[in-house]
């Protein structure tokens, strides 16, 4: 969730993230079996990405 706020406006969107396959086929075949970088890539949430641009339409808090 993305919430945005100023003096005068407000905005809120949610925003999914989406899952890198690629990253996960990768793993598994090319680099380790996913032995140790899936853990990784896990806890560190690599295996999922956010667009590079969030629009957020704001609202007039009057």
């Amino acid at each position: 969730m993305i919430d945005c706020k100023n003096d005068q406006q407000t905005g809120t969107v949610k925003q999914d993230p989406e899952f890198q396959t690629k990253y996960i086929v990768a793993n598994v075949f090319l680099i380790d079996a996913c032995t140790i970088s899936c853990l990784i890539d896990a806890s560190t949430n690599a295996f999922y990405s956010y667009p590079p641009k969030i629009i957020v339409n704001m609202t007039s808090n009057q």
